[in-house]
Order: structure tokens, then C-alpha cells, then sequence
């Protein structure tokens, strides 16, 4: 019982300690490097993909199509009608009906051309608390998946080298870092616990200001995000 009680006291130790390195090494990172990489770029967006507007300004005029009760004729052509639902990828598509995000309304007619079937994708109000910019027209909505947390910095170095072929050295301030993706969307979860990125700054000689070089995310951070079992 003691041997157990020492050993989980070890490792509470050993916890403490991995989180006052972690913050200690975040917070060596001078201040306005930080503000560059991780809270004026890329880092500090949204992780987001761009949806289309939805068929409810079509429905109407399918369903009038499709209704028995307006007289169209046999030989009236099918209408040219392609739902927005084609131009989403299967599997978000179905995390959207699945989540009720979104739902399908099935339409059809028979004709002389044959029988015609008609998905109209309808978006429910619910849709909109997870898009980057709510007031934003539908054709430029952005759903956002998470966002990038900053966990610590693993790795810095400074030394001289020609930035992006500038032909002129300058000083370079590199790092590595650990950072997390934090989700609040249903039904979902984010199958890894932290991804490791790397940034580089350049200290420019007109104006003595640092400016971002180059900042890569994880490799595994677009299959990150997965549909819950549950």
C-alpha cells in the first residue's frame, strides 16, 4: 500500500513538473515572435471548410414540378436541377445528416422521359452556430471543425541564413511546437491528443520587426477529425 502510494506521488510529481517545463518553455519565446506565429496568422483562425448554400431557394420550385396537382404534361423535359448536396463530400455530407445539421427531402416525377428523382438539402437553423461568420451570405459560409491551442514549445533556434532567396543574411528565430484541436461540434471527436507544427521568423534589416517565414501544421491534421461511435 505504501509502495502504491509513493509511486502515484511520483507520478503526480513527474506531471507537475512536465507542465512547469512546458510553460516555462512557452514562455521564453519572445513576445513579439509569439504574437507573429501564434496570434496573427494562420494558427489562430479557425479550422474551416467552405460549404454551399443549401436547395431551399429551389425547393418550391421542384416540388411544384414534382406535385401531381400542377399539370406539367408527359412530354415536358425534366427540369435541370442539381442539388448542392453533390458539391459536399460523402462522409461530411452524412456527419451533417447524422448530426441533423441538415436533412434530405426526396422529390420525383414520371414522364415520358422516364422517372426523375430529386434531393433537395435543406439546412437547419442549428447550422449556423457553427459557421466562422453567421452573417455572412451562404455562398461564402465556412464551417468551422476546431481550433489550434497552443500546448508548449519543444524546440528553438537562432542563427544567420538567406530567407525565401533574398540573397542578403539575416537572423532566424526557428521553433517547434505541440498544439492541440479543440472541437465543439457534435458528434465528433478529434482522434489524436496533440499534433506537432514548426514555424520560422526572419528579422527584417528596413525595420528591425520580425516577420513570419513559414508556419507548417501536422500532416495527420486533415484526418483528425472523425465521426463518434456512439
Amino acid at each position: 500500500m505504501r509502495e502504491d502510494h509513493i509511486k502515484n506521488l511520483l507520478i503526480f510529481i513527474g506531471m507537475i513538473i512536465t507542465s512547469l517545463i512546458a510553460i516555462s518553455c512557452s514562455k521564453s519565446i519572445p513576445p513579439d515572435i509569439k504574437e507573429i506565429v501564434f496570434e496573427k496568422s494562420k494558427f489562430a483562425k479557425p479550422i474551416a471548410i467552405s460549404i454551399p448554400c443549401d436547395d431551399s431557394d429551389n425547393e418550391k420550385w421542384v416540388a411544384n414540378y414534382c406535385n401531381s396537382k400542377i399539370y406539367y404534361g408527359l412530354d415536358a423535359a425534366p427540369i435541370g436541377f442539381n442539388s448542392h448536396s453533390r458539391m459536399l463530400d460523402h462522409n461530411f455530407l452524412n456527419y451533417l445528416l447524422i448530426s441533423g445539421l441538415a436533412s434530405i427531402k426526396h422529390y420525383s416525377t414520371t414522364n415520358n422521359y422516364g422517372k426523375f428523382d430529386y434531393p433537395v438539402m435543406i439546412y437547419s437553423s442549428e447550422i449556423k452556430k457553427y459557421l466562422v461568420d453567421p452573417a455572412a451570405k451562404c455562398d461564402s459560409w465556412l464551417f468551422k471543425l476546431g481550433d489550434r491551442r497552443l500546448k508548449s514549445i519543444i524546440y528553438t533556434n537562432e542563427y544567420e541564413a538567406e530567407p525565401m532567396g533574398m540573397g542578403i543574411k539575416m537572423k532566424i528565430y526557428a521553433l517547434t511546437f505541440k498544439y492541440q484541436i479543440l472541437s465543439e461540434l457534435p458528434n465528433l471527436i478529434i482522434n489524436k491528443e496533440e499534433f506537432e507544427g514548426n514555424a520560422k521568423v526572419y528579422l527584417d534589416p528596413d525595420n528591425g520587426k520580425w516577420e513570419l517565414d513559414e508556419l507548417k501544421f501536422d500532416k495527420e491534421e486533415n484526418r483528425a477529425f472523425e465521426l463518434s461511435k456512439k
